[in-house]
């Protein structure tokens, strides 16, 4: 995307997406056996309780889950690989249609049969849901909007809770985090209501039919010109930030690294963008990058993560982009990731 301020357009449809995760996994948990197909880190958790022996979990169901999570992924990703980066609305689009299909495809079994709590029903429940979600967690990785994953809240919640003024931030991306969390409630919620209520189909006809909704509002929004649009030219050099630690990061001399914030800089016009990153020996770990809303649309998201690469080059380490839009960016920019070695996790 060109900045670190996604369109608004994009928002308000990832956000729609994660209530979705919510409404679904409530229908997989509560109607299919404790198992999950969004949430996969809860699956994780799930199979550990499955494989303890643990009364009401399935080994089988749970693999199912997550094996075809990963081949949805997998598609999606090699999908994704031959869009190119200036057709990212349309890769959403695809992504959004093809989760469409299978979750009306679930709610269909679900209609056709007296139960999909048990027997192939549930099974082939698990996977036409399993299969959309890992299209579209693939398709929403590569968009790298931060606190926007639509299927996992810890790192949301971690930054609404570590940015917050009470642990003395300026609550940046607040209403976002917020947003997104209230969405997941909400779909769960509802979920859980009409399943308990009218059963399995209805919830995930609700869920494919919302998803068709808002997948025709984006396409008609703004938002794919927006999404669609280059990464623009770097912004020009300013001045350094008063207490930063100068350091020869890249070829571009107005990124500094404040070393004793752990954290590269980029300062023009009174406003401050960095990147936050820790060492863990000889691994450098992008954490999270924040541009002022001043300084949105000038690429300097793109220049932070640029000088941390050419960083790790020099002190010969290995980039570990857990940050969202480090990751992105860096996919979106292959030459710059061929310098040095990524652990992508």
């Amino acid at each position: 995307m060109a900045s670190n301020k996604p369109p608004a357009a994009l928002v308000r449809t990832l956000i729609v997406l994660t209530l979705i995760s919510g409404l679904v996994d409530a229908v997989c948990y509560l109607g299919l056996g404790r198992v999950f197909t969004a949430n996969m880190t809860g699956n994780v958790v799930v199979l550990g309780f499955a494989a303890a022996g643990a009364p009401g979990f399935s080994v089988t169901a749970t693999l199912t889950s997550l094996a075809v999570f990963l081949v949805g992924a997998v598609c999606a990703s090699r999908i994704a690989a031959r869009v190119p980066s200036g057709k990212r609305a349309r890769l959403l689009l695809t992504a959004m249609a093809t989760e469409a299909v299978f979750v009306g495809a679930g709610a269909a079994v679900a209609f056709g049969v007296r139960t999909v709590g048990s027997g192939w029903p549930r099974f082939v429940v698990i996977a036409l849901l399993a299969f959309a979600m890992g299209v579209r967690n693939a398709t929403i990785r590569r968009l790298a909007v931060p606190d926007l994953t639509t299927t996992v809240l810890t790192m949301t919640l971690t930054g609404l809770a570590a940015d917050s003024s009470l642990a003395g931030g300026d609550n940046r991306g607040s209403g976002r985090r917020t947003a997104a969390v209230a969405a997941m409630l909400a779909g769960a919620i509802t979920g859980a209501a009409l399943y308990l209520h009218v059963r399995a189909g209805v919830p995930l006809l609700a869920a494919a039919l919302l998803v068709v909704v808002t997948g025709v509002a984006f396409s008609r929004s703004a938002g794919p010109a927006a999404l669609d649009s280059a990464d623009p030219p770097p912004a020009p050099a300013p001045a350094p930030a008063p207490d930063a630690t100068m350091v020869d990061v890249s070829d571009a001399p107005q990124v500094t690294n404040n070393e004793a914030a752990s954290r590269f800089e980029f300062q023009a016009d009174g406003r401050l963008a960095e990147l936050d990153y820790r060492r863990n020996g000889k691994r450098l770990v992008l954490v999270h990058t924040e541009v002022p809303v001043e300084l949105e649309g000038r690429g300097i998201g793109g220049l932070l993560v640029s000088a941390a690469v050419d960083h790790a080059v020099r002190e010969g380490m290995t980039v570990v982009p857990l940050c969202p839009f480090a990751s992105g960016w860096l996919e979106r920019h292959p030459d710059v990731a061929a310098r040095a070695t990524i652990d992508w996790g």
